[in-house]
């Protein structure tokens, strides 16, 4: 059996958040221990519950523009850059690319477009 924390980091993308979570909700049903199936099910309250929507979107999606900003500053480009490109100003770059890292569950952009790319969005 293995241990808690000794495997690998893997990011958490919102499909495999969404597939712990399944995996959950089995486990769960397959509890017979009261206690035990209390305890789990507050936790998975806590994971799926309305405050965990700002970390991880309910369905993982971006919108178009998200991507768009999302697309380029995986590139490198700066945010100057990306309104540019997609005549927007800097603060809707900025407001597209925060939404984004907050659907990803991502503290930075780089986080973002990598679990996007994790995801298959990019």
């Amino acid at each position: 059996m293995s241990r808690l924390g000794s495997t690998a980091y893997r990011p958490l993308t919102p499909s495999t958040a969404a597939a712990a979570l399944r995996d959950l909700a089995v486990v769960i049903s397959q509890t017979r221990d009261e206690a035990l199936h209390s305890r789990l099910q507050r936790i998975y309250d806590q994971l799926d519950g309305p405050d965990s929507r700002g970390t991880i979107a309910a369905d993982g999606r971006l919108s178009p523009r998200e991507l768009d900003a999302l697309r380029l500053a995986a590139t490198g480009a700066c945010n100057m850059e990306i309104a540019a490109e997609l005549q927007l100003s800097p603060e809707t770059v900025k407001s597209y690319l925060r939404t984004a890292m907050q659907k990803l569950g991502a503290p930075n952009r780089t986080a973002a477009a990598h679990a996007a790319r994790l995801a298959g969005m990019l």
